[in-house]
């Protein structure tokens, strides 16, 4: 996991660096602290990486590198207010792959995730994937979604929240599979 680490932590910096503007190169950047917005719940994915690559970055840099985390409303909380921080690169933003979808899901954002931020690089990936209990009586995909079509909201899934990706995929597979199952959602994926 470390050495992961690093290789992302230097990726991102690489990037960083390669795009960075003649302002930035001029004033020696960096040479304060950096602040990360981590736009989830404490314990999730995206802040587990997030805390782990940046760790790695501040020690890469020299700087460190502040997280403050802003949960809610699928990362857009968090996402808003770097979109309005100054734009001189000492505010970061380690947001999900739902940030693309943001206009599609949300009326009245305050910022447009498509031209108000500079995508710097790809930090990991997490797999979406089904689980039952070991002693569950579904040994497959297919029995449990047939079971949801004959005994409609039998079945629930759970996610991190409304408009989390999660719970996107869940309605994908409910709409696809012309399932009725029913969605549960929790204040994160760390939280309990």
């Amino acid at each position: 996991m470390k050495f992961t680490a690093r290789l992302f932590a230097g990726a991102l910096l690489s990037t960083t660096l390669a795009f960075g503007t003649a302002a930035l190169a001029a004033s020696g950047y960096p040479n304060k602290v950096i602040q990360v917005v981590l736009p989830f719940a404490t314990g999730g994915p995206t802040d587990t990486i997030g805390r782990v690559v940046t760790m790695e970055m501040s020690k890469i840099i020299g700087q460190p590198m502040v997280i403050e985390t802003r949960p809610g409303a699928s990362g857009s909380v968090g996402a808003a207010g770097v979109a309005r921080a100054p734009a001189d690169g000492y505010t970061l933003l380690m947001n999900a792959s739902v940030h693309v979808i943001y206009p599609g899901m949300f009326k009245g954002l305050t910022f447009d995730p498509m031209t108000d931020f500079v995508p710097i690089g790809v930090l990991g990936t997490v797999p979406m994937v089904a689980v039952v209990p070991a002693n569950s009586r579904f040994k497959s995909f297919k029995a449990l979604v047939e079971h949801s079509k004959a005994n409609p909201d039998a079945i629930s899934f759970a996610s991190p929240g409304k408009a989390t990706l999660p719970h996107l995929v869940g309605e994908f597979v409910k709409l696809q599979t012309n399932s009725k199952m029913l969605h549960v959602s929790y204040r994160g994926t760390g939280p309990r």
